[in-house]
């Protein structure tokens, strides 16, 4: 299996949101905790999380993630993107990038992406739901440079799509893909929880 390290992103302003949505509890887990213990379960080799402010993370246990400060967070994702690459440990064969908001993205499907990435020769894997690339997207070392050249707030979606020659699809269900952007959203996770008998 090769190594791929991955890059949480939760340097966010959380724009949409009444507050740091990350840190927003939901049946008594903060938001990012779910995302951290997805990552924790997973087949990661290691585990690298973005943030803006070490004080919030005061509360939150983080072993085993390597804790980078993003202090030119307001300028956007791709710097967040850029602080984790340049972090990857040299022994990696690849990093991928996943959202702080994404709590449905369960270790399943991050294993199931570092299957399908050692099992391919493509330099990039990712979800691909409705012609549309998501998230997560392992990038192979080759694309590392690409990744430290964006700038502003994007993220790396452009990179795929100018070689998707070289990117293998994984379908994944729509609904462990949702963000959460609003109190709204957080309201549709918990039912999602419920749903499932995790409440």
């Amino acid at each position: 299996m090769r190594r791929v390290s991955g890059i949480i992103l939760a340097a966010g302003l959380s724009k949409r949101f009444n507050g740091n949505k990350l840190f927003f509890e939901i049946n008594h887990k903060k938001l990012i905790e779910y995302v951290m213990e997805n990552a924790n379960k997973s087949r990661l080799y290691e585990k690298i999380i973005v943030i803006n402010d070490v004080n919030s993370f005061k509360k939150i246990i983080y072993n085993n993630f390597k804790l980078i400060i993003n202090n030119n967070y307001s300028s956007g994702m791709s710097t967040s993107i850029k602080s984790g690459i340049e972090n990857v440990s040299s022994n990696s064969e690849g990093a991928m990038i996943i959202l702080g908001d994404a709590p449905l993205v369960k270790e399943g499907i991050i294993n199931k992406l570092i299957d399908e990435y050692s099992r391919h020769d493509k330099g990039m894997v990712g979800v691909y739901h409705n012609d549309d690339i998501r998230n997560p997207v392992i990038f192979s070392r080759g694309y590392f440079g690409d990744l430290k050249s964006i700038t502003g707030d994007r993220g790396a979606k452009s990179i795929v799509k100018k070689h998707m020659d070289d990117f293998f699809k994984v379908d994944i269900d729509d609904e462990c893909l949702m963000d959460i952007d609003s109190v709204e959203d957080a309201i549709k996770f918990e039912n999602i929880l419920r749903k499932n008998n995790k409440i």
